[in-house]
């Protein structure tokens, strides 16, 4: 049986991923963005959540696991972005751009639906640690609603259904775009499951049939990952 192991926001805190791959052994991880792409940049600044003196593009230890990404906005977006094809960066790790796909061994497929508005963009400097292509755009969701059939979603943020759950004074990540682009997708397709990060906090719902969890991030002690059942 494929162990599939879904993860929340990481931030290039590789130690902590790092470990969970050793503890855990899945065969294959899907990451919900943010997941701290910057090879470009020495980190120095607290607003990017890094300790280490460098965001490395081997700071995931190489495993037997298949770790599919997608983008969040705290990425290096000029460097990463992709759009509707899962690329290899380097061993067994890949970025799903938004509107991949993945069908895992069972049949299910999953799509990917990377971007979200940074609410400290403003304290960023554009084309170095924040880049608009951030957001979900309409060629983005084009590529989204291209598909004939999606059972589960991993995404940034989350569509505007689920907001109602969430944190209600963060009215800059209420009222990011993507979350509206988002909705579409939830109605087309109606999934069964959907995984998105973002928020930084630990919830589950249901709404429009479809049961949904945001998870954590390692540093603030809530659930940051889950088996797929």
């Amino acid at each position: 049986m494929t162990k599939v192991l879904v993860v929340g926001d990481i931030h290039g805190d590789w130690g902590r991923f790092n470990a969970l791959l050793t503890t855990k052994r899945p065969d294959i991880v899907l990451q919900t963005g943010d997941f701290g792409w910057w090879p470009k940049m020495e980190v120095s600044k607290p607003v990017l959540y890094g300790n280490q003196k460098k965001w490395l593009l081997n700071g995931v230890k190489p495993s037997s696991a298949d770790v599919y990404f997608c983008d969040g906005n705290h990425e290096d977006h000029e460097d990463l972005f992709q759009l509707g094809t899962i690329v290899p960066m380097y061993d067994h790790v890949f970025h799903a751009g938004r509107g991949s796909i993945l069908t895992l061994p069972d049949g299910r497929v999953v799509l990917f639906a990377g971007g979200a508005e940074s609410v400290d963009k403003n304290s960023r400097t554009a084309g170095h640690d924040w880049f608009p292509e951030e957001t979900i755009k309409s060629h983005d969701l084009d590529k989204m609603m291209s598909h004939d059939r999606v059972d589960i979603v991993i995404s940034h943020t989350c569509p505007t259904s689920f907001l109602k759950h969430l944190r209600k004074g963060n009215i800059a990540k209420v009222n990011d775009p993507s979350c509206k682009a988002l909705e579409y997708v939830l109605d087309k397709y109606k999934p069964k499951q959907w995984f998105f990060g973002h928020w930084h906090m630990q919830k589950e719902g249901f709404d429009k049939g479809c049961k949904w969890q945001c998870l954590d991030y390692p540093r603030h002690g809530g659930m940051w990952w889950r088996w797929l059942d």
